[in-house]
């Protein structure tokens, strides 16, 4: 009888160190990838909001004025601009609120436009 064979061989080994090195980067870049695509929805999600806040803001004073960039308080990073133009013609006024924040190495902008009849 001879003996039996135990552990691994230097073969097998190898194959399996191969088989991850190729296979962890892959998911890692996958895992990336999403949580990109979360954080870059949050900060959209956060952006709509201050739009939302600051467009109820506006239609709700008497008269709108334009003004920005500043920046939100609650979100230092966020800033808003409110741009207001009159129509003669019918009486209404367009009311756009831009929401500019930063992602990864850029800028990205959020608009949002509202019009107030009768004015």
């Amino acid at each position: 009888m001879g003996r039996r064979q135990q552990g691994f061989s230097l073969i097998e080994m190898l194959l399996v160190v191969v088989l991850l090195g190729v296979l962890i980067p892959a998911f890692l870049g996958a895992f990336t990838a999403g949580y990109l695509t979360v954080r870059e929805s949050r900060m959209l999600e956060i952006a709509k909001h201050v739009a939302q806040l600051t467009m109820e803001d506006a239609l709700a004073s008497p008269s709108v004025s334009a003004f920005g960039p500043v920046p939100f308080a609650d979100y230092p990073n966020f800033t808003r601009q409110v741009l207001a133009e009159q129509s003669f013609v019918d009486g209404t006024m367009t009311i756009t609120v831009v929401v500019t924040y930063p992602f990864l190495t850029g800028v990205r902008q959020h608009q949002m436009v509202a019009v107030r009849y009768g004015q």
